[in-house]
């Protein structure tokens, strides 16, 4: 179950990232129309990956916990 939801998270967060990575790789391209769609993109992959990848990934500590309550 955690290991699903780790790959999940994984996916979700690894495409914010790749979005959040092509601004910085060809800024002539602007995918991001205004600064406020990179912060939410920025926001979003921080959140993903913390909680959805390093606390459900580490299933002898935290994972478990946070399936208790």
């Amino acid at each position: 179950m955690y290991w699903c939801l780790r790959l999940m998270g994984g996916l979700i967060g690894g495409t914010l990232s790749i979005g959040m990575r092509s601004r910085a790789d060809a800024p002539w391209l602007q995918f991001f129309h205004d600064s406020h769609t990179f912060n939410v993109f920025t926001t979003a992959h921080g959140l993903i990956m913390i909680f959805f990848m390093v606390i459900a990934g580490d299933d002898r500590r935290f994972g478990n916990w946070m399936g208790r309550s």
